[in-house]
């Protein structure tokens, strides 16, 4: 009677253990699927349309821009077209393939180490060359802090001043829109100026036209009369 006691007790404490155990691998569970969420989630602040519209004003076009993003997320060659008769520049990335965040503190960091030298509006080749130093002191092992440093800025300034690139492309498409309307106005009214010159000159042409025409006429009245004389 006494083994069969203990072996109620003993099965009953391995119920209530397996049953603690469970309850806690199933605590498990639930945390680490939040967890991923919500790191999934914050990912998505960032993508290649997002990249692309920030940074089409620094690169000079949307083509530019996506080939940037695209070969820093997938460590391929990045092709920059210049606007004007210089030639393109090509380069590979010397980084890995990149996450949104880290393409967008490349980038940020390029532009911040441009303004430093006072460029605002780089050529391809200037914004080639930034951005090379910036992924080359990254792929050496430094942190994107270390390289704000070496600039002598703060990382989190950088950061939170790349976000305000989306309203600044905004503006400048705004402002460039603005400008070809006025000059369009501007060519219009022009035209009407030009065409109002032209109608004046016209009549005026045709008024003297007439009154030449009008003296020739009584001049010869005139002489036809003498001769009748």
């Amino acid at each position: 009677m006494l083994s069969k006691k203990i072996l109620t007790v003993l099965a009953a404490a391995s119920l209530t253990c397996l049953t603690a155990v469970n309850g806690w691998a199933q605590t498990v569970v639930v945390v680490t699927t939040t967890t991923t969420t919500s790191n999934v989630t914050s990912g998505n602040s960032l993508s290649d349309d997002v990249l692309v519209s920030r940074y089409t004003l620094l690169t000079g076009s949307k083509a530019n821009a996506q080939s940037l993003v695209t070969g820093l997320r997938t460590g391929s060659v990045v092709t920059l077209v210049s606007t004007s008769s210089a030639p393109a520049v090509s380069f590979t990335p010397a980084t890995q393939n990149m996450g949104y965040g880290n393409i967008n503190i490349a980038i940020a960091l390029a532009k911040t180490a441009l303004a430093k030298q006072g460029i605002t509006d780089p050529t391809t080749a200037e914004l080639a060359a930034a951005l090379n130093g910036v992924l080359t002191q990254r792929s050496s092992g430094m942190g994107w802090g270390q390289i704000a440093q070496t600039m002598g800025v703060n990382l989190g300034s950088v950061v939170s001043a790349s976000k305000t690139d989306d309203d600044s492309q905004k503006d400048s498409t705004n402002t460039i829109a603005d400008k070809d309307n006025k000059k369009d106005a501007l060519s219009k009214s022009e035209d009407a100026k030009n065409l109002s010159a032209a109608g004046a000159s016209v009549a005026s042409n045709a008024k003297g036209s007439s009154a030449s025409d009008s003296g020739s006429g009584s001049g010869s009245n005139g002489g036809g009369g003498g001769g009748k004389k």
